[in-house]
């Protein structure tokens, strides 16, 4: 299964909706959920994981959770607790 689909199905993350990361220095990456619970990156590249996607960026092991936030702020972490999920990935 693939991380983000509790979210999309208890309605806190919208199929085609884009989360972003905005790194340091300036950068700002995007991703669009999926409705399988999938985020797809700006390249076409589709992850299990937001710590997947992350990573495919960086190399380097990175918690996507924190790092992909909505529109509004939030980060994919905060959605997670609110249905009472584990950040793990």
């Amino acid at each position: 299964m693939n991380a983000l689909l509790p979210l999309v199905q208890a309605g806190l993350l919208k199929p085609n909706s884009t989360v972003t990361w905005k790194r340091r220095g300036g950068q700002v990456l995007t991703a669009t959920v999926q409705a399988d619970g999938s985020l797809t990156t700006a390249d076409g590249k589709t992850h299990r994981t937001p710590s997947g996607a992350a990573k495919h960026h960086t190399g380097k092991p990175i918690d996507g959770w924190n790092a992909w936030s909505l529109p509004d702020g939030r980060r994919l972490s905060d959605l997670r607790a609110a249905i009472g999920g584990s950040t793990n990935d």
